[in-house]
């Protein structure tokens, strides 16, 4: 029954019929007229849908009038939005795109993202949030998808290199790699000096196959690095690049040598450096000992000096052909460790179990360092060969991703950030502990 049928079968029970039907048209057949329980029974249905409709309609707007009411300021400005502007659209758009079991819902949800867009366009984050809701979608096709970054990224957000990025990975995964390139080339040439953009820019070529134009990306980017800490991160991932993918080990060599050259104090340099040497076939003894010796003597802070030591000290007893390298090695790394002992705060430098007990004869000798126990031959070991060496000297493998205990991540990523853990140095390593007290 229409809405008109249904308008007038209430009209006529109630002894008023719509206009232009006050009267039966000559000819009509008055036989067969409702009886009142029938006009009852159509009377309960249709206010009962009614009902239903409106009860619908009361609880979607009372699960709405709180964002709604909160929403201050539904026009466009370039003076920020205030937080709890901004969290209230999160909020609205989280719970409409949660919302399901009525019908409309694609198009409510569209037309909210689109009003949130009007106060919010110059958010970065809400055009984000957009285009990958579509993304996920299949009801919009990918061209829509491309409009919402090209209108974002052409007119609201030009300068933004967050959501560039997004649309040069979309482009990518959607095989317009080209137009993937053409995003990236216009934030190198903002952002010149921006690391994460550099790195996405190189990578595309490489996952293109272009792998030399990615080398060559580079070293271009290392030369116009805008700081000598982005210069030397950025020459630690091309090195490995060289290394790994290329198999250049000359050219990964030739790499970290200028970045020490530049940065002489930056400690993750040498590290690469040996872990360059570590990895060598055939394997290189004595390339890895001139590359840790180097180390200790750069210029570097006292505690990462220590941690060289260390470094060289485990790698002599795993590996050194001839015993003296070894006693050579202990010595160092004692004298080291005596002079950073030195330099340390007195309640520093106390053993941990000492800290907070009474400072008394009894309590410092109860506090004995032994001394290394291993036993050493003075007659001349057989000298190492590649042949023997494997992987279970795992010296910072995976660096980049868990470098000895740390994340690396190029977005974030601070100079002078703790690159490796070792908390405990002071206190011994292996069976090596402090013998300077």
């Amino acid at each position: 029954m229409s809405l008109h049928d249904e308008k007038k079968l209430l009209a006529e029970t109630e002894g008023d019929a719509p206009p232009g039907d006050e009267a039966e048209a000559p000819g009509s057949d008055t036989s067969k007229k409702m009886t009142d329980e029938e006009i009852d029974a159509i009377k309960r249905k249709i206010r009962e849908s009614r009902k239903e409709v409106h009860k619908k309609t009361e609880t979607m707007i009372s699960e709405r009038f709180a964002f709604e009411e909160a929403i201050k300021r539904p026009y466009f400005h370039v003076k920020p939005l205030e937080r709890g502007q901004l969290k209230n659209w999160r909020e609205y758009l989280d719970f409409e795109i949660s919302f399901r079991g009525y019908l409309g819902d694609e198009e409510r949800i569209r037309i909210l993202f689109e009003r949130c867009l009007i106060a919010c366009a110059l958010y970065e984050e809400f055009w984000i949030k957009y285009a990958k809701y579509t993304e996920t979608k299949d009801t919009y096709t990918v061209d829509y998808t491309r409009s919402i970054y090209d209108r974002a990224c052409n007119i609201h957000l030009q300068k933004r290199p967050g959501i560039h990025l997004q649309w040069a990975a979309f482009e990518e995964k959607h095989g317009n790699e080209e137009k993937s390139a053409e995003i990236l080339n216009k934030m190198v040439g903002l952002f010149p000096s921006l690391e994460i953009v550099l790195l996405r820019r190189i990578n595309l070529e490489r996952r293109r196959g272009h792998l030399n134009s990615a080398l060559a990306f580079y070293k271009k980017a290392i030369i116009t690095a805008g700081s000598t800490s982005t210069g030397s991160n950025l020459s630690i991932r091309a090195a490995r690049f060289a290394s790994k993918v290329l198999g250049n080990a000359s050219e990964a060599e030739e790499i970290l040598s200028t970045a020490v050259e530049k940065d002489p104090k930056n400690p993750r340099l040498y590290l690469q450096l040996t872990d360059l040497y570590m990895h060598q076939v055939p394997f290189d003894f004595t390339a890895v000992l001139k590359a840790l010796n180097k180390a200790l003597s750069a210029p570097l802070d006292l505690q990462d000096k220590l941690r060289f030591a260390q470094r060289k000290l485990q790698f002599v007893e795993d590996f050194a052909p001839f015993v003296t390298d070894l006693h050579e090695a202990e010595k160092e790394y004692s004298d080291l460790a005596r002079e950073v002992r030195e330099k340390m705060p007195k309640r520093e430098a106390e053993p941990q179990s000492l800290k907070g007990e009474p400072d008394t004869k009894k309590a410092r000798e109860a506090y004995t360092p032994a001394l290394p126990t291993t036993a050493y031959s003075t007659s001349a070991a057989t000298p190492y060969t590649s042949a023997s060496y494997t992987n279970q000297y795992n010296y910072g493998s995976s660096y980049g991703t868990n470098y000895a205990g740390s994340t690396y991540n190029p977005a974030t990523y601070q100079q002078g950030s703790t690159w490796y853990n070792q908390g405990s140095y002071g206190y011994g390593y292996g069976n090596y502990p402090y013998t300077g007290y």
